[in-house]
C-alpha cells in the first residue's frame, strides 16, 4: 500500500521522498490540515492508483514541488488544488487523468514554474481563457487529446522557455501572437492538426534551439525572416513543404540535426549546406530532390546519419563521402542534449523526463538546467528504430538508397570503417563491390539491393 501514515504522524516533515518503488493503492491525505511545513512530495514512479484527494490544496499548502508522475492514477484534477499558492512544480504525467484543465488550477498556482501534464487523457482547451501563470517556465501538455486553437491563455506566461503541446489533436493556424514569447528556447507542435503558413509573428523568436513542427500542414514554404540563428534541432518532417530547399537554412550555423523528410522539397540540394558547419543529422528522404550530390556536402566532417533516400537524384556517389567520421567520435557527448538556465530557488534536485531538469546551488542562487534529450526515427536494418541522447551519438548511417545514382561504388566508401548501416539499394549502380568493403568491422545492415552490380 501507499504509506500515508507518515504523513499523519510526522508532522514536522519538511520533504518526503518515496520515488521508484512499489507502493500501490490508493493516494491518501490526513483531513485535517497539518502539514503546513511540508514543501516537496515526491511519490513518482510507483503503482498509486485512484484519484488525487478532493482536500489536497487546502492539506497541504504550502507545498512546492509535488511529483505524482508515472502511477497509476485516474480522474478529475481537483480543484483545490488552486489553494497551493506557493507550488513551483506540479508533475502528473503519465498517469490516466481526464476532464478539461480547471480555472482554479490556472488562476490559483500562481508561483507555478514548471506544469507537466503529459502523456494522460485531458482535454479541452489547452489552457483556459482566464489564467495567472506568469511566473510559467515550462510547461508540458503532449500526448493528451486538447482540441481547440492554441489558447491565448498562453500570453499571461510570456517568460516561458519550453512549450510542448505534441500529440494532440489541436487545429487552425499556429497564432500571430506566438511571437511574445521572446524567451522560448523549445517549441514542439507536432502531430497536430495545426494549418496555415507560419505567421510573420514566429519570426521574432530569437532564441529557439529547438523546433518540432512535424506532421502538421504548415506548407508550402517557411517565411525567410525565420530566425535560426540559435537553432539546433529542427524537425520539419511532413508539414507539407513545397519548392526549393529552404534558402534561410544557411544562417543555422549552430544545427545539429535537420529533419526535413517526407515533404515534396525539390530542386538541386545546394553547395551551401557546407555552411552548416554543426550538422551531425541530415534527413531528407522522400521528397523530390533531383541533380547530383554535391560535393560541398563532405565538408560537414562531423555528420553521423545522413538519409537521401526516395528522391531523384542521380550521377555518381562522390568518392569524398570518406570524408564524414560516420562514427568517428570526436563530437563532445553532449552534442544531442539542449540546455539553458532557469534562476529559481528552491531545493536541488533531478528531475528525470525528456527533458532532464536539475536544480542546482549556484554562485548565491539556485540554477534549473532544463536539457532536451535529442530523439529520432529513422528506418535501420528495415524496421523503424528510435535512437536519443547518447544511442543517438553512437549511432552511423548513410542511406542513399531509391534514387537514379550510376556509376560504380567508390572503392573510398570501404574507408568508412566504423559505419553501422549503409544503404545503397535501388539505384542503378554497375561494376564490382569493392574489396575495401572488407574493412567495413562495424557494419550491422549493408544493403545492395535493386542494382546492376556484377
Amino acid at each position: 500500500g501507499s504509506p500515508y501514515w507518515l504523513l499523519v504522524n510526522n508532522k514536522n516533515l519538511m520533504e518526503l521522498k518515496l520515488s521508484h518503488n512499489y507502493f500501490s493503492g490508493a493516494f491518501h491525505l490526513p483531513s485535517n490540515p497539518n502539514l503546513v511545513d511540508l514543501g516537496w512530495l515526491d511519490m513518482s514512479d510507483n503503482l498509486i492508483e485512484g484519484v488525487l484527494p478532493s482536500h489536497i490544496g487546502s492539506t497541504l499548502p504550502n507545498l512546492q514541488y509535488l511529483n505524482l508522475s508515472r502511477n497509476l492514477m485516474r480522474g478529475r484534477i481537483p480543484p483545490s488544488v488552486g489553494n497551493m499558492k506557493m507550488l513551483r512544480t506540479l508533475d502528473l504525467s503519465t498517469n490516466s487523468f481526464r476532464g478539461e484543465l480547471q480555472d482554479a488550477l490556472t488562476t490559483g498556482c500562481i508561483s507555478l514554474s514548471i506544469l507537466k501534464l503529459s502523456v494522460n487523457n485531458l482535454h479541452g482547451r489547452i489552457l483556459p481563457r482566464i489564467t495567472n501563470l506568469t511566473s510559467l517556465k515550462c510547461l508540458y501538455l503532449d500526448n493528451n487529446e486538447f482540441n481547440g486553437d492554441l489558447s491565448p491563455g498562453l500570453l499571461n506566461s510570456s517568460g516561458l522557455r519550453i512549450l510542448d503541446v505534441s500529440n494532440n489533436l489541436l487545429s487552425g493556424g499556429i497564432p500571430d501572437w506566438i511571437g511574445a514569447f521572446q524567451d522560448l528556447n523549445s517549441l514542439v507542435l507536432s502531430n497536430n492538426s495545426l494549418g496555415s503558413p507560419l505567421p510573420l509573428g514566429f519570426c521574432k523568436l530569437g532564441h529557439l534551439s529547438f523546433l518540432d513542427l512535424s506532421s502538421n500542414s504548415l506548407g508550402p514554404t517557411i517565411s525567410p525572416c525565420a530566425n535560426v540563428t540559435s537553432m539546433r534541432f529542427l524537425h520539419l518532417q511532413c508539414i507539407e513543404l513545397a519548392g526549393p530547399f529552404p534558402e534561410f537554412l544557411s544562417r543555422a550555423s549552430s544545427i545539429v540535426t535537420l529533419d526535413l523528410r517526407n515533404n515534396a522539397l525539390s530542386g538541386e540540394i545546394p553547395s551551401w549546406i557546407s555552411l552548416l558547419s554543426n550538422l551531425r543529422v541530415l534527413l531528407l528522404k522522400d521528397n523530390n530532390f533531383e541533380g547530383s550530390i554535391p560535393p560541398q556536402i563532405c565538408q560537414l566532417q562531423d555528420m553521423t546519419i545522413v538519409d537521401l533516400s526516395y528522391n531523384y537524384l542521380f550521377g555518381k556517389i562522390p568518392s569524398c563521402l570518406k570524408e564524414l567520421t560516420f562514427g568517428n567520435h570526436r563530437m563532445p557527448r553532449s552534442t544531442f542534449d539542449t540546455a539553458f538556465v532557469i534562476v529559481d530557488d528552491w531545493l536541488p534536485y533531478l528531475y528525470k523526463s525528456k527533458f532532464t531538469t536539475t536544480l542546482k546551488y549556484g554562485d548565491g542562487f539556485r540554477v534549473v538546467w532544463t536539457d532536451e534529450l535529442e530523439e529520432l526515427k529513422f528506418i535501420s536494418k528495415s524496421r523503424l528504430e528510435s535512437y536519443e541522447g547518447n544511442i543517438l551519438y553512437l549511432m552511423s548511417s548513410i542511406d542513399l538508397s531509391n534514387n537514379n545514382l550510376n556509376g560504380s561504388i567508390p572503392l573510398e566508401i570501404g574507408y568508412l570503417s566504423e559505419i553501422l548501416v549503409l544503404n545503397l539499394s535501388h539505384n542503378h549502380l554497375t561494376g564490382l563491390i569493392p574489396d575495401t568493403f572488407s574493412n567495413l568491422k562495424n557494419i550491422e545492415s549493408l544493403d545492395l539491393s535493386y542494382n546492376s552490380l556484377t
